[in-house]
Formats: structure tokens, C-alpha cells, sequence
């Protein structure tokens, strides 16, 4: 099982961070000075451990962002090599449910479950 989530990291006393931007506080939800993550972590068959397979922290201000999605698909096509032949199971929140997201995953899926 892989465990798909963006989460946010808030740095509201940072002022001089590199691509230090802007982000909603999901346990507050203040827009705060921070960064948000995408990170894809497997669970263990047989142990039932959690294993971070991808992690990554980025900022909408950095040069060259394209769109939180594009990060989403980085992380994917990192998760499909790191599994190689293997079979997993996706799970993803409500923030992956549109249209444009489902169709890039649907295709992931298939390469990712069916080589």
C-alpha cells in the first residue's frame, strides 16, 4: 500500500528562507509562511512498517514550479520505478479528486500496477 498526502510545512518566523512561500495552515487555516510537501510512503506487507519511498518540499514561488499536480507526478513516476514489477495500492485523499488528476493517475496506474 502507498499512502499519497501534501501536507504543509509552516515557518512562520522564517523570513530569509530559500523559496520561502506562501501556504494554508490545515490545522488552523491561516495562510502562514511555509512550503508544502509530497510525499508517498509504503506500508509493509509483512510488517506493517511505514517506509518513506518519496518525499520532496517545494514552494509555488521557486523558479520553474509548474503546478502542485506536476509535483504529484514526479512523485508517481519515482514510485513506479522504485516498484519496479511489484503491485501496490494507492490511497489518496478528496485533494487528488478531479478530473485532470484521476486521468494522469488512471495512466500512472496502469504502468505502475501492470508494467
Amino acid at each position: 500500500m502507498i499512502i499519497v498526502d501534501n501536507p504543509e510545512i509552516i515557518k512562520p518566523y522564517s523570513s530569509k528562507l530559500e523559496g520561502l512561500g506562501f501556504v494554508r495552515d490545515g490545522s488552523t487555516g491561516k495562510i502562514e509562511k511555509g512550503y508544502w510537501t509530497t510525499n508517498m510512503i509504503a506500508v509493509a506487507k509483512d510488517t506493517k512498517h511505514p517506509i518513506t519511498v518519496y518525499s520532496h518540499l517545494y514552494s509555488f514561488s521557486e523558479e520553474g514550479f509548474i503546478s502542485e499536480n506536476e509535483e504529484t507526478y514526479k512523485g508517481l513516476h519515482h514510485v513506479r520505478n522504485f516498484l519496479n514489477e511489484k503491485k501496490a495500492t494507492f490511497v489518496m485523499d478528496c485533494g487528488y479528486e478531479n478530473v485532470q488528476m484521476m486521468k494522469k493517475i488512471s495512466d500512472r496506474m496502469i504502468i505502475l500496477l501492470f508494467g
